[in-house]
């Protein structure tokens, strides 16, 4: 809601009339809050990717740290196997 459309909408209830300052400074607090919560959205957005990116980084290196191992397992199972 633009200023414009939120100042007629007090013209309406005839809060202008009374105290057109006052009606102004309304209006323009709900602008700002709106789009203070609308950047609070985008914000929250950028921070829930950044801690998917972080997620699949760590679940990457897991499994490759988990395939290294089982490597190891795997060659020294068949250098105990030779030895015998």
């Amino acid at each position: 809601m633009g200023v414009e459309a939120c100042c007629s909408l007090l013209s309406s209830w005839g809060e202008v009339r009374s105290s057109p300052r006052r009606a102004v400074a309304s209006c323009l607090w709900q602008v700002r809050m709106k789009n203070a919560i609308k950047k609070l959205g985008e914000e929250l957005h950028e921070t829930e990717v950044r801690i998917g990116v972080v997620s699949h980084t760590l679940l990457q290196l897991s499994l490759k740290n988990k395939r290294a191992m089982q490597a190891a397992a795997a060659a020294l199972s068949d250098e105990d196997d030779d030895d015998s």
